[in-house]
């Protein structure tokens, strides 16, 4: 009898529990067809552009007829579209005069693919002071910089630069000079890092910390360049003479904006663009090294001339190796190359 009466409980209370649970079956398949038919009753406005209504005349009246003049009363779009406010760009137009005709030329290189080479100097304030553009992409690395307009004027000391000066009091007259890499030859007017890294002692480890230092200036330049006119953040698909022309002007454009940001009236880019250091003087990576990546249009040059130097031009480099270990030094600079 008791057993009979534990079957019937069981029984009871399994029918119980599937009971609850066709419930809450029916209770979730209803708010499904619930959510189903509410669904197909809300009425969905459709849109009726899918670009901004300023552009809709373009085709009809053009761009300056149909779209300057509004982008013009809209300042943020406008430095959007221009990457400049659109007072700059006013004052812009009026600066602007013929161009010389000077395209320059490139050739097919052993890549299949058209090049040309840029080589640049800039200044303390991401201005560009010397640019040579067009040099032929065909043209072997070890000549780019020998047989550039730059390279020559250098090498004939046609550059007009300061006479020498020394550095610290009776010290050695020593020139003004270029800092570059490795891939640049090392010269009397240009200095370049000492080759190796396991092998050099801490004096030759501080004076290339030093020179990199110096040298963040040029890379942050370009950075700027590359990722404030976006055509430069991949290969440009031009023909040669379109190519010179278009990094003609945005070298202008660039130098352009730079000085108006200089004198506060403008705003090309902000501080955290560019490569900073903390208080403890590592560097903070700019922002735009994570905007251009790998395919973009500019690439690095391998080598621009020999390993091989004169005596004097070592001499020069070892001048300032000791300058910068003893009267030019600075206080974190030995930290530094013990965190590299």
């Amino acid at each position: 009898m008791k057993y009979y009466k534990w079957i019937v409980e069981c029984a009871n209370i399994i029918n119980l529990r599937n009971s609850n649970v066709q419930k809450r079956r029916i209770a979730a398949a209803t708010s499904v067809i619930a959510a189903i038919e509410e669904d197909k009753r809300r009425k969905y406005k459709k849109k009726k552009y899918w670009v901004a209504d300023i552009f809709q005349n373009r085709a009809v009246y053009g761009f300056y007829h149909a779209i300057f003049p509004i982008l013009c009363l809209e300042d943020p779009r406008f430095i959007n579209y221009f990457r400049m406010p659109a007072t700059e760009f006013e004052e812009l137009l009026c600066l602007v005069g013929p161009c010389p005709n000077k395209s320059g030329s490139a050739y097919y290189n052993y890549k299949g693919s058209y090049s040309i080479v840029l080589l640049a100097m800039c200044d303390a304030n991401y201005i560009f002071v010397s640019v040579d553009i067009g040099a032929s992409g065909r043209q072997s690395d070890g000549g780019i910089f020998k047989h550039s307009l730059l390279g020559q004027k250098l090498e004939t000391n046609a550059m007009d630069l300061s006479a020498p000066k020394p550095l610290w009091e009776d010290g050695p007259d020593l020139p003004y000079i270029i800092v570059a890499d490795e891939a640049f030859p090392l010269t009397p007017y240009l200095l370049r890092p000492y080759s190796g890294k396991d092998g050099l002692c801490t004096e030759q480890r501080i004076y290339n910390y030093r020179l990199s230092r110096a040298r963040r200036m040029i890379e942050n330049t370009f950075g700027i360049l590359a990722s404030q006119w976006r055509i430069f953040r991949k290969p440009i698909l031009a023909s040669v003479e379109n190519v010179l022309k278009i990094v003609q002007a945005t070298i202008c454009l660039h130098n352009y904006l730079r000085k108006n940001n200089i004198n506060n009236r403008g705003n090309y880019g902000s501080p955290e663009l560019v490569d900073r250091e903390d208080e403890n003087h590592n560097v903070i990576p700019g922002v735009w090294r994570r905007t251009i990546t790998n395919d973009s249009a500019f690439n690095d040059i391998n080598s621009c001339g020999t390993n091989t130097n004169s005596r004097i031009s070592a001499a020069i480099r070892n001048h300032f190796c000791d300058y910068f270990n003893e009267e030019g030094a600075v206080s974190w600079q030995f930290l530094q190359i013990y965190q590299q």
